[in-house]
């Protein structure tokens, strides 16, 4: 949220706790070296897609601190007026388990939810399995009645 020239960090999810002092401490100042910068700046959604990469971003303690590697930081208005900005990160490898743990159940439920839509398929083809058996059954009973015999 907006101070003056400078943005404190006043809510978080999934954060470690050193991230979350270092956000609390360390606020950003207006200015293009970071997203939030920007976005207050420019007043619109900002996207740096790899921020190790991008010669304006100086924002590299905050970087490290939260272990990010892409930000999209989104203005919060209020009546028209800039009053903060809401920073969403893509995590890199470093010390993200959680993020490791939301990948694992997010494939668990893909898998769960290929196998349910699966499932009636397989019905599907057993039925007509079933089915296909009963007519070759009929049919080879129908051929020995109507084999000629000789």
């Amino acid at each position: 949220m907006r101070e003056g020239d400078l943005y404190r960090m006043r809510a978080h999810y999934g954060l470690g706790r050193e991230a979350v002092q270092h956000g609390l401490l360390q606020p950003l100042r207006l200015d293009r070296s970071s997203v939030t910068g920007r976005v207050a700046l420019d007043g619109k959604i900002i996207q740096i897609p790899d921020v190790l990469a991008d010669p304006e971003y100086h924002a590299t303690d905050h970087q490290q601190a939260f272990g990010y590697t892409t930000i999209l930081g989104v203005p919060l208005l209020r009546d028209g007026t800039m009053i903060g900005v809401l920073s969403l990160t893509r995590f890199c490898a470093i010390d993200r388990g959680g993020v490791s743990a939301v990948r694992r159940r997010s494939l668990l439920a893909r898998v769960a939810n290929s196998r349910r839509s699966i499932e009636p398929v397989r019905q599907s083809r057993r039925r007509a399995s079933d089915r296909l058996s009963v007519v070759l059954h009929y049919l080879e009973e129908y051929k020995l009645y109507m084999t000629p015999e000789f």
